[in-house]
């Protein structure tokens, strides 16, 4: 994980954590592009027979394939959050 990146999801809704504010979106960007470059990084350094070799993780073991898809899936899931908020944002601006 890079340094300084701290998450602020760790321990699941209704952890100690779960009371975070999330108001300033340039640190979220910020955070999104240090995290990007870093798997980005991360996944050119793996030597590809890796790819394939379980290795314990907090969710268990797991191959990076497998996390990798996990990732994916994730991040599909909020992206279509997002566009649903953008959606329904964008409708109640023009009302007004």
């Amino acid at each position: 994980m890079p340094a300084g990146i701290q998450l602020s999801t760790s321990g699941g809704p209704g952890g100690a954590k779960a009371k975070a504010s999330y108001t300033n979106l340039q640190e979220l960007v910020d955070d999104l592009t240090v995290s990007n470059n870093h798997l980005i990084e991360a996944m050119r350094a793996l030597p590809e027979e890796a790819w394939t070799v379980p290795v314990d993780s907090p969710m268990g073991p797991s191959t990076p394939l497998e996390a990798v898809g996990r990732l994916m899936y994730h991040t599909g899931i909020h992206a279509g959050q997002i566009s649903l908020i953008q959606k329904h944002f964008a409708v109640k601006e023009d009302v007004v």
